[in-house]
């Protein structure tokens, strides 16, 4: 059947995308989807130091458009760097930054040997951790029954629990600084409680509420001034925390 030249223009009218507009807002008869040309963007990369971190800005500032650069220091164990937006409001995140530390055990009870082995291996020597120390060294753990029988009379003494020997202190609150953010800087001290139990078992606990992350933060964005001192002064680079 032949077409008509009426149904023929009929169809080309519905076909084409036509924009109306219904309550003040337009809206199109028809989906209408964005081609967009291909646009190439770095991919991440990682770096365990601040100094590493500190190079890589140095090497490649100048190959980047997109600047000044955002040097983001989210906590005290994440850096990120991201230029600013585009023409398109997009940002290229370039590099992130997280420290490689030992696992450390705080809030966690251990056992006397652990805990000793903790105090050596992951905190930086102060006073406190001298004392922990010494304290610890004079440590028991007793379960024992002690029987005195003369014959006539017999006496029980029952010994359970954690005792020290000799007279020993045991303070509360104790400050130290564990390795808890990036080593280039200085690791904030906080404040610990103490705590033993039965069994011999110790463990710390954080009594600052968190105030450490927020000192550690402030060292970090502090070492990265510095370091990138004459790009943030021709503004190349921006520190933000």
């Amino acid at each position: 059947m032949e077409m008509t030249r009426e149904l023929y223009d009929r169809i080309q009218e519905t076909a084409q995308v036509q924009v109306m507009e219904i309550d003040g807002r337009k809206y199109t008869t028809s989906p209408v989807n964005l081609v967009d040309e291909p646009r190439y963007s770095p991919r991440q990369y990682e770096v365990n130091t601040l100094s590493g971190l500190v190079s890589m800005i140095w090497t490649e500032v100048d190959r980047i458009n997109n600047l000044p650069l955002i040097v983001n220091v989210r906590s005290h164990s994440s850096v990120e760097v991201c230029t600013t937006y585009g023409d398109r409001f997009n940002r290229w995140n370039l590099y992130a930054c997280t420290p490689d530390l030992p696992n450390n055990s705080i809030g966690r009870y251990l056992s006397h040997e652990e805990f000793m082995i903790e105090l050596r291996s992951k905190f930086i020597r102060n006073e406190d951790v001298e004392y922990l120390l010494k304290l610890l060294s004079s440590v028991v753990d007793e379960n024992k029954v002690e029987s005195k029988d003369n014959g006539l009379t017999q006496s029980v003494e029952v010994k359970q629990g954690i005792t020290t020997i000799g007279d020993a202190i045991v303070k509360p609150i104790v400050s130290l600084k564990p390795y808890r953010t990036f080593l280039e800087v200085e690791q904030p001290e906080s404040e610990f409680l103490v705590r033993l139990q039965e069994g011999g078992q110790i463990a710390l606990f954080e009594a600052d509420g968190g105030m450490w992350k927020l000192h550690a933060k402030c060292g970090i964005a502090n070492y990265l001034r510095v370091a990138l001192t004459d790009l943030i002064d021709c503004k190349k680079v921006v520190i933000t925390e």
